[in-house]
């Protein structure tokens, strides 16, 4: 399938889609990306670097997070920004909003065939 115009050609892969690890498909709810950050860290080695997330869930604590990490009393080394109430999942994109939908991105998250991201990775790679 092809996606685009005739100037600017984008190849869609649907089995491709099927390849991304639980840590991708997670990433939009609130704290997903905070935890792919932190399994990436782990899965590369490394050690020494203590990941302390600062997740924010909503424009105001996005703000907020910002305006302490401004004045060096954040309490973290990471701020996951969600605009979005929930994270993207709870974003004017979305016809429905709530709790199911956090269980459905879970859900979906563990259907993956790929429990790691550098397994993800690699079969794209091929």
């Amino acid at each position: 399938m092809v996606i685009g115009d005739t100037q600017t050609l984008t190849y869609y892969y649907p089995d491709k889609l099927e390849n991304a690890s639980y840590y991708g498909r997670i990433f939009t709810r609130n704290c997903g990306f905070s935890e792919a950050v932190a399994e990436g860290i782990k899965e590369r080695g490394m050690e020494g670097f203590d990941l302390k997330a600062v997740p924010c869930d909503g424009i105001e604590a996005c703000r907020v997070a910002l305006l302490k990490a401004q004045k060096r009393i954040l309490d973290g080394n990471f701020i996951e920004g969600m605009a979005c109430i929930g994270g993207c999942i709870g974003g004017a994109g979305n016809l429905t909003h709530g709790q199911a939908d956090k269980i459905s991105v879970e859900k979906h998250g563990k259907l993956s065939k790929k429990k790691d991201i550098v397994s993800a990775i690699e079969s794209y790679e091929k």
